[in-house]
């Protein structure tokens, strides 16, 4: 009780202190009744029945670039944009040329970083991430294995699987296996009567997948599938044109290329398979010449787990990552604190 007097008469007479005790006292003294009850409900409440009321989150089941690669049998071929560019032999990083020259671009990345002041530069930051972890990913590579949908014993991935995912260049979107994948998904329907929400990093991304779609003669043909982009750019009505529901029966598959908007602003509530590109843009601060700018990154382990959870709103679902397994463990965002004014 005195301690309860004394602080009226400072908030009567010291006005300045009161958004203080707004923002930090007041939520300090309503946590600990709070967290009495969430640890003692029973004696809290005196015996009464607690109900516990699960989410409406189904199960979604992760696949990750090794997995996509061997059920669309796809294929790469040295001259490829989507091919690393690597002369020497071995330049899937699994040899000794590609090791070198990973190490090499380590070196003068690092470099880089150091010049501009530790890491303020997240696209120097991404990029030695990436070549930091070439030689691990490539040994992964030769020890992956997959659980076999018929007799649920582990298996190894094909030759084939492994050769591509070698001179593949992940740090690149690869639209034509994304396109190969909406196929299989279409083809093997994955989807289930549902819709397919492939996240891209930004508005020119999503034009040229757009693009690449209506090239394909499976894609392209509007009787069976409507296409429609999602960005922050489009109008209201056009964006509302992605909460449209397909009539039952009629064959059409909705599929929606969106940014990151519809990780947690909007809700399309019929989509079951998510195709996640592994990238997004943000605004990061370049303390070189002192101006914020749009970086195009990797996603984080919680943006991935965001994304993933967009398929089973309805239904179990399905999420494909264009990135391997591998590269999937220890991927944080950047921390606001480097990314921000702070002066």
């Amino acid at each position: 009780m005195p301690f309860c007097c004394l602080l009226l008469f400072l908030l009567s007479a010291r006005p300045s202190v009161r958004p203080l005790f707004c923002f930090v006292f007041l939520p300090l003294f309503l946590s600990v009744p709070l967290r009495s009850v969430a640890l003692h409900r029973p004696q809290y409440f005196e015996g009464c029945e607690c109900i516990d009321i699960p989410g409406r989150a189904f199960p979604v089941q992760s696949l990750y670039l090794e997995d996509i690669v061997e059920a669309t049998a796809y294929e790469i071929d040295d001259r490829s944009e989507y091919a690393r560019k690597d002369k020497k032999k071995g330049g899937g990083g699994g040899g000794g040329g590609g090791s070198n020259s990973a190490q090499a671009a380590i070196k003068e990345l690092k470099g880089k970083a150091g010049k501009h002041g530790g890491g303020d530069d997240g696209e120097v930051s991404s990029k030695l991430a990436e070549f930091s972890t070439a030689q691990s990913s490539a040994e992964a590579l030769r020890s992956l294995t997959r659980v076999d949908p018929t007799s649920g014993e582990e298996v190894s991935y094909s030759a084939g699987t492994l050769s591509t995912l070698q001179r593949m260049d992940t740090s690149k979107v690869n639209y034509e296996l994304i396109v190969a994948l909406v196929r299989h998904v279409l083809a093997a329907d994955v989807h289930k009567g549902g819709s397919v929400l492939v996240f891209m990093s930004g508005m020119a991304e999503i034009n040229t997948l757009v693009k690449e779609m209506r090239r394909d003669p499976l894609l392209s043909d509007e009787r069976l599938h409507k296409i429609y982009p999602l960005h922050s750019l489009l109008s209201s009505a056009e964006q509302q044109r992605v909460f449209e529901i397909m009539p039952p029966g009629s064959g059409q598959t909705k599929i929606v290329i969106s940014t990151n908007i519809a990780e947690t602003s909007l809700t399309i509530e019929d989509v079951t398979v998510v195709v996640d590109s592994g990238k997004m843009k943000e605004m990061q601060y370049n303390s070189q010449n002192g101006m914020s700018q749009l970086v195009e990154t990797n996603v984080s382990q919680a943006n991935a787990r965001q994304r993933a959870g967009r398929a089973g709103r309805v239904r179990a679902g399905t999420c494909y990552y264009l990135y391997t397994h591998h590269q999937s463990v220890g991927r944080h965002g950047l921390r606001r604190c480097t990314g921000a004014v702070l002066a």
